[in-house]
């Protein structure tokens, strides 16, 4: 995974993850949240999480949120957006090593939003 961490890395530092982290939560998120028939908050796991806008989204709205990233100055920057009342914790690491980060179930949801196509087939079973 080193060209990777490199990629996202240098994409962050030069601000052109825009492309991926819109700092919009997707309304097919939102739906299922807020829409008809909501989800009733729990423990939420955000796979890729970048720089926190999903995690957020989910804590404002009760969820305890674990976020996860590779990248270091995603996972600052999603600090600096956390609120001291946000019920989210941002870790830095390689999400196919959850167990190594600390990171234990049980999730009530996991949330992926483009983080797994980027993992090599031997990464995505871990």
């Amino acid at each position: 995974m080193p060209w990777q961490r490199w990629f996202y890395d240098r994409a962050y530092r030069d601000g052109r993850s825009r492309h991926w982290d819109s700092g919009v939560t997707p309304p097919e998120v939102v739906a299922e949240i807020e829409g008809a028939r909501p989800l009733h908050p729990g423990r939420a796991l955000d796979l890729g999480c970048g720089t926190g806008t999903n995690a957020l989204y989910l804590a404002r709205r009760g969820w305890e949120v674990v976020g996860v990233d590779f990248a270091p100055l995603a996972i600052k920057a999603a600090g600096r957006k956390a609120g001291p009342a946000d019920a989210v914790t941002f870790v830095q690491g390689d999400v196919t090593r959850l167990s190594e980060l600390g990171v234990q179930g049980p999730f009530d949801l996991v949330l992926d939003v483009g983080c797994f196509h980027s993992i090599s087939s031997r990464g995505r079973d871990r």
